[in-house]
Parts: structure tokens; sequence; C-alpha cells
């Protein structure tokens, strides 16, 4: 990274923001080195001073805090353009990115593992978990090597297919594409691999059956979701004649009906006498219902979504102020729903509470409790809708909907249950943190 000149604190506001978060950066770096260095000398001190015949712990820990050691600097030469390598890998795709910290994260958790395995011998097992992550490496890997290429033919066939399509637009859509063909590749692969081995090794290694594994209905679910997983890759990255709002639809329509079905099924094996799948059937029957009038209404609330984007991104180009609509309907959308299935669901379980005799007057727990949740999602909607931007007022905005729900839950709960009011301790010690955090977002 240029470094900008220090001598124009008038000209260079962005030059300086730069200088405090790369020096802050160094700084953290730095002292996060010096205490792993530090403490992994004094432990391998301790382990020389008092070990008689044992094995090397300090091996552990220094592999351990390694990891976070390493992701940090990582982290530090890639994103301060330390390395060139990293540099490019950087500019090329989130990809490439993940790979390098996979990578980084396979070998030294696989280290841990082995050395455990082979210091404290009793049973071999750190084959295990290097085969089985081991396949989903081996398709990062072949996708991170294969990346440019890939990409290359693919944005080529797409803009022979779509001429009209913004140069952004052909880059992100075929980087979404190429990525998820490694992820439906790996899907199958560990179908395949893990259903051979629960029907043929894993019994006879844990000695039991096939019947104490579930291993049948196991697989009965996980092919009903693999045969989705499929149908809907080949729906949305090779069917052009359907508009990608209602292939959503579909794939979201399609999964409600497969996995109700297999709820149901798992209801008939069970010994429970109430039909308990009616909380999924309603529950994310409410949310599907919503997405349908989102589907039926999408062309005419993209562009009152554009509308209110517009004025946060002036000058940006076409296909960024459609993305950012889109966030703020899904935002949007997802609170609706919330919404709805929390007043539904708290509707349900009065009922159910009724039914087993509960005492009513327990529903405000829940009431309670899921508002507070609710209460959060909504801030996520305010931030979006809004558009409020810097790390603190965004976590200002999250913490204040925390605080908020929670103390009313907290003053119901000290009415309920009487004596001190000790609901004001706790709501005011609160609040010299939310009065902090307000400070930090707002008096700068």
């Amino acid at each position: 990274m240029n470094k900008p000149d220090l001598m124009k604190p008038a000209s260079a506001p962005e030059d300086y923001k730069a200088i405090k978060i790369y020096s802050l950066h160094r700084i953290f770096l730095a002292l996060h080195l010096f205490s792993y260095g530090a403490v992994m000398a004094l432990l391998i001190l301790m382990w020389s001073l008092t070990a008689i015949n044992t094995f090397f712990w300090p091996i552990f820990p220094i592999l351990g805090w390694g990891i976070a050691v390493g992701i940090h600097l990582i982290a530090y030469l890639m994103y301060f353009d330390k390395v060139s390598y990293f540099t490019k890998i950087k500019r090329q795709s989130t990809f490439g990115i993940l790979f390098i910290f996979h990578a980084f994260i396979f070998v030294m958790t696989n280290l841990i593992i082995i050395s455990g395995n082979f210091l404290i011998p009793d049973n071999i097992y750190f084959y295990w978990p290097l085969s089985i992550w081991g396949i989903g490496m081996a398709y990062h890997t072949l996708g991170f090597f294969t990346w440019e290429k890939v990409m290359e033919f693919e944005k080529n066939k797409m803009k022979r297919k779509h001429p009209d399509y913004e140069e952004k637009k052909i880059k992100i859509l075929t980087k979404s594409k190429v990525v998820n063909f490694w992820i439906f590749l790996a899907h199958i692969t560990y179908f395949i691999v893990l259903t051979i081995l629960i029907y043929t090794v894993i019994p006879d290694l844990l000695d039991t059956t096939i019947e104490n594994l579930n291993a049948i209905d196991n697989t009965i679910t996980w092919s009903t979701l693999l045969g989705h997983h499929i149908f809907s890759y080949l729906l949305y990255f090779y069917n052009e004649s359907i508009k990608p709002v209602l292939k959503g639809l579909i794939i979201h329509i399609t999964l409600y009906i497969a996995s109700n079905i297999l709820i149901i099924y798992q209801w008939f094996k069970s010994d429970l006498t109430y039909f308990w799948p009616i909380y999924s059937l309603v529950l994310w029957g409410a949310i599907i219902g919503i997405h349908v009038f989102l589907s039926m209404r999408y062309d005419y609330m993209i562009k009152d979504a554009l509308t209110k984007i517009e004025k946060y991104y002036e000058g940006a180009d076409k296909y960024k102020l459609h993305s950012e609509a889109r966030v703020l309907l899904i935002c949007q959308y997802s609170f609706i729903s919330h919404l709805l299935v929390y007043a539904t669901g708290i509707i349900l379980i009065a009922i159910q509470m009724v039914i087993i005799g509960m005492d009513l007057g327990d529903i405000i727990h829940p009431i309670m409790g899921w508002m507070i949740g609710v209460a959060i999602h909504g801030a996520l909607y305010l931030i979006i809708l809004l558009n409020i931007r810097g790390f603190w007022k965004w976590t200002f905005t999250f913490h204040f909907a925390a605080y908020i729900s929670t103390s009313i839950y907290l003053i119901i709960l000290n009415v309920i249950t009487g004596g001190i009011l000790w609901s004001a301790i706790a709501i005011t010690g609160w609040g010299i943190g939310i009065g902090i955090h307000a400070i930090l977002a707002f008096v700068r």
C-alpha cells in the first residue's frame, strides 16, 4: 500500500484515515505476535523443567493459538498488500481469499489432530477428519487453481447469450455460477462417500447396526435435500425462460413441500399423538405466502425500492442500484414475514398450552423472549432503510433495539415476581453501556 504524504492534513483526509487504520493493525499484530511468542516460550520452558517421560504437550497451544495468529497475520499481509501473491488473490475473488484461510486452517487443525493422535495413540483416528474434510478442501483447491480459466470461459459464454448485460452484472453472475458449481459437486461427493461409509465401515467401527444409526432415514432425508439442491442448481443457472424472482419462489415452495413431507414422515414414526408438524406447515407457510405476494408485486415494489435507494447512491451504476434495492426488499419482507410468523406462532403456542393444560399466563415468556429477536430484526431493516453507516452507528442501532426490548421484559418479570425493584438496577447498569455507545456513535 502506498503511504500518503503526512504533510497534507487538509487536502487528504482519506489518506490520514488509511494511515490510522494501518498503524492500528500493525500495532495489534505486533502485540499479538509478541504475546504468542512469549507465552509459547514460557510453556516450552515449563515443559522442559518439569517433563519426566511426558510428551511435548506445548504442541497443542502452539498449534491452537497458532491458528489465530496465522489468520491475523494473513489478513494483515493481504489487506495491506504486503505480499504480491496475496494482493493478486484479493483482487480476483472472495473465493480465492477464503481458499487461503481455508487451506491454512485445514493444515493447522489436522496437525493438531495428528499430533494428539500420535502422542496418545490409543486409537488411530486422524485419517477421518483428514479425509472427510479433505474432500471439501480438494474441491476448494481445484476450484481455486482453475478459477481464472473457468471464469473466463463462463464470462464469454454469458456475453454471447446476453450482449446487453453490463460487465459488472456478467462478472457477478458468472462468479455465482462458478462458486455454486463447486459447492454442488462437493455436496454430491459427500453424499456418495458418506452413504457408502454408513452402510459399510461405520457400523463395524462403532460396533452397532445400520438400524441403530437410523441409516435408512438419514439416507432418505439427505437424498431428498440433495435432490432439491440439484433441482435448484439446474433451474437457477440453466433455465432462462423463467424470471429470477419466480425461480426463487419455485425453489422455496419445492423445499417447503419436500421438507414438510419428511417432517410428517418422522411424525408418523414417532409415538407423539399431537400433530407437531403443524408448526412447520403453518409458520413456514406464512413465509411462503409473503414470498408469493412479493413475487407477484415484484416489478412495482422494486421501482419503489429504487426510489428510496437512489438518494443514498448518487452516481452509482444501474446494477449497483438494483442490487441495493433488492437487499432493501429482502430486509423489508423478511421483517414482515418475521412479524407474521411471530403473531401466528404465539397463537399456536397459546393453543398448545391450553391443550396440555399449562397456565396461559406463562405465554408472556415466549411473547417477550421472541419480541427481542423481532426488535433486533427490525433494527436491521432500519439500518438498510435509512442507510445508517459507520460501525458505531449501526451497532448502536442493534444495541438500542436489544436494550429497549429486553428492558420491557425485565420490568414485566419484576412485576410478576414482586420484591425489590431489581429491574431498575439491571436497566440502569445496562443504560450506562448504551450511553457510552451513543456517545461513540453520535458525539464525534
